[in-house]
């Protein structure tokens, strides 16, 4: 019995349990099959061998669809090829029968592709067989990794995620369960550019060539062991991360998948390494090579921003060592020379000897009121920042500052802001102005932020007298607590009456 085409009894013809497809009889396709059928008759007989179990029977290993579409028009029998064949072959049959079809889901492609890797067959000749690309192989079966979370929902045709193009699900697939995840709920997986998508997920890896400890040392982190060895890296899987299968490109390109350990060793080696620094060089400073948010150099105080310093050579009179804790480069040495900052002398006039020409008393008395102004500023800041209640203030005032400011309340997915917006329907004004005043703090805080006092000018001070009308704060009172806190020098006095 090899290749012989019969008659087979339909209800002697069992399909097979192996076939990732999931068709059902009132699909659209089997309809139209089933109406050419009736038209044209059977023009490919469906494959079959005989059951390896049932005595009589023949296990369906090709054509379910074909065989669906006789049991719409009620037939009886239907034309098959009856050939013995092994189980591993029979499987393959089966898989290689679907691959080939245009109208497969990617899931069901992913799932046919695991099983023939499952029976033995290596990534480059189920890429010949089914007429795709290797690396589009490893990509699509990758789809199988997608959490419990994932799956269920592209499954479904009602969730927004069904609609995803299959290539952004296989990069979402790369990653861990944790990390697929976190990015479930958010709207834009969809809506952004390829090159944006692709850009904010390689946040979560690490290029291996930019440690700053080596990848063969095992002490830094003990449980997770040396970096050339881990298999959180993307050279562990080939055509995954890079569209290269040449072994020395893969490794010249080689990432960390797991961002937590990358930290946990980033910064032990940071200590080591700054242990190491510190006993040639105790005045070290820590350095950041990229510029930080108001935020960051707010918590980290000890670090000097990129716009704070100037790189120098080693051998420049009075250079300064620094070790590199935030930015590119962390923990390597630079040498810099610390910037003055703009108002100390950098606006004030030098003579032909490049000294710094005496301030005149208009420039002294110009330079008190902002140092006094800074301080307002500074202290409004604070209030703004701690207050929690929103101002006593008119909703069409916040609907001005929410237009001019932006309400950044905090990061959420669509969901979740619908969520919140439902909740806060239910709920009274007050509530709801509370929400949309700590959404309004961090822009309304930045409008006061002063960097240095020679940069204070005239937006500053209207930032400072709507702020204080804001808070209900009497701005002249705030400037005579300024004076009593920052007199006038007695120098001053003094040199009024040497003239």
């Amino acid at each position: 019995m090899n290749g012989e085409i019969q008659k087979l009894k339909m209800m002697d013809v069992i399909p097979s349990p192996d076939n990732p497809r999931h068709v059902k009889k009132d699909d659209a396709n089997v309809k139209e099959l089933a109406e050419s059928i009736k038209s044209s008759g059977l023009i490919y007989p469906v494959i079959c061998r005989p059951h390896p179990k049932r005595k009589g029977k023949f296990d369906l290993r090709a054509g379910f669809r074909r065989f669906l579409a006789h049991q719409v028009l009620d037939k009886d029998t239907i034309s098959a090829i009856v050939r013995s064949m092994t189980d591993k072959v029979a499987l393959e049959i089966t898989i290689l029968d679907n691959l080939q079809r245009e109208d497969l889901t990617p899931l069901e492609e992913a799932r046919g592709i695991k099983d023939l890797m499952a029976v033995g067959k290596d990534t480059r000749t189920i890429a010949d067989e089914i007429g795709k690309t290797p690396q589009w192989v490893i990509r699509r079966a990758k789809l199988m990794n997608l959490s419990p979370k994932w799956l269920r929902v592209i499954s479904s045709a009602h969730h927004e995620y069904s609609n995803l193009a299959p290539v952004r699900l296989e990069l979402i697939a790369r990653f861990d369960h944790n990390i697929q995840d976190s990015l479930f709920g958010e709207y834009w997986l969809g809506r952004q550019s390829m090159a944006n998508f692709t850009r904010y997920l390689s946040n979560f890896t690490r290029r291996l060539k930019s440690a700053s400890w080596k990848l063969d040392d095992l002490i830094l982190a003990p449980k997770a062991g040396a970096c050339n060895t881990c298999k959180k890296r993307s050279s562990v899987q080939p055509g995954l991360f890079d569209d290269e299968l040449d072994p020395e490109k893969i490794r010249a390109n080689d990432k960390c998948l797991d961002k937590l350990c990358w930290e946990q060793k980033s910064n032990a080696g940071l200590v080591f390494k700054e242990a190491e620094l510190r006993k040639e060089y105790p005045n070290l400073l820590h350095a950041a090579t990229g510029c930080m948010s108001y935020n960051e150099e707010k918590d980290r105080p000890d670090v000097v921003d990129c716009y704070k310093y100037t790189k120098i050579k080693k051998t420049t009179p009075k250079a300064l060592p620094a070790i590199v804790v935030y930015g590119k480069n962390i923990g390597s040495l630079i040498w810099i020379k610390l910037n003055k900052p703009t108002g100390q002398s950098g606006g004030r006039k030098k003579d032909k000897d490049g000294k710094v020409k005496p301030m005149s008393m208009s420039d002294k008395k110009e330079q008190l009121r902002k140092r006094r102004l800074a301080l307002v500023l500074g202290g409004l800041k604070q209030f703004v920042e701690k207050r929690k209640k929103a101002p006593k203030l008119t909703v069409k005032h916040y609907l001005a500052l929410s237009a001019s400011f932006g309400v950044v309340i905090d990061w959420r997915s669509g969901k979740q802001r619908w969520k919140l917006s439902s909740e806060l329907l239910t709920t009274g004004q007050s509530v709801m102005l509370d929400k949309i005043w700590e959404g309004l703090k961090e822009g309304i805080s930045g409008s006061l932020a002063v960097y240095s006092v020679g940069s204070i000018d005239k937006d500053n001070e209207d930032a400072a007298r709507n702020v204080s009308v804001i808070l209900d704060l009497d701005y002249g009172t705030l400037l005579k607590d300024a004076e009593k806190q920052i007199p006038v020098p007695k120098s001053w006095s003094k040199d009024k009456k040497s003239k």
